[in-house]
């Protein structure tokens, strides 16, 4: 049976859709002609594409990108399907229902909404992007995972002032995952998961590569 990976990463490219507030990315490219090389140089915040938090982002104490090894951010993966409300809360009984202790031993929970359809559209970021309710945090946060990947913003809703399953999900000690893309392309309910960040900064997240690893017959 051979395996193939699956790419669940956003490009970073200029024009790319940004979390409001945030200063606009900038990539600056030289050229071969007439510059002598092929060169970017990027200016962006470390919360851009698909990226990752660390526990520090939110946490004045927590683990920064610095501290958490990088097996942290890879393993068997739960893929859990999800139907926000009109107001784009994800409650938590998909995981409670998905999350029943008859799973092997799992690294991560990746949340599958199918909003990341809506990359590059005004809606992408809007006032009912998915989240997750708190209570859909605390379940997560309880679960002995070391990441919870989303193919959303964020866990919180966008643009709010106060951030509680960030709190809740950094506070439990995990790594997050933001703006997944091609989770509709996973075949399994479990597959192996790797988000490979970057160490840079203060080390509060980075953009990353994400991917995963399915087995078929071809």
């Amino acid at each position: 049976m051979s395996q193939y990976l699956i790419d669940l990463t956003h490009p970073l490219i200029e024009g790319m859709p940004q979390y409001p507030g945030q200063k606009k990315a900038r990539f600056r490219c030289l050229e071969v002609e007439p510059d002598g090389v092929r060169m970017t140089n990027v200016s962006c915040c470390t919360h851009i594409g698909t990226h990752v938090d660390a526990p520090a982002h939110f946490i004045s104490d927590g683990m920064t990108m610095f501290d958490m090894p990088l097996d942290r951010w890879a393993g068997p993966a739960l893929v859990v399907d999800v139907k926000p409300g009109p107001d784009g809360a994800i409650g938590p009984e998909a995981f409670v229902a998905a999350l029943d202790g008859s799973r092997p031993s799992l690294a991560g929970v990746l949340v599958r909404s199918g909003h990341s359809k809506r990359w590059g559209r005004a809606d992408y970021y809007g006032a009912t992007a998915p989240f997750l309710d708190p209570a859909a945090a605390t379940v997560l946060s309880k679960a002995e995972l070391s990441f919870v990947g989303m193919d959303f913003p964020s866990p919180d809703p966008v643009g709010a002032r106060h951030q509680p399953s960030h709190l809740i999900l950094l506070g439990a000690g995990l790594g997050l995952i933001e703006n997944l893309t091609n989770l509709d392309q996973l075949d399994h309910d479990v597959v192996w998961f790797c988000a490979a960040p970057l160490i840079i900064g203060e080390g509060d997240g980075a953009p990353c590569r994400a991917f995963a690893m399915e087995s078929a017959s071809r």
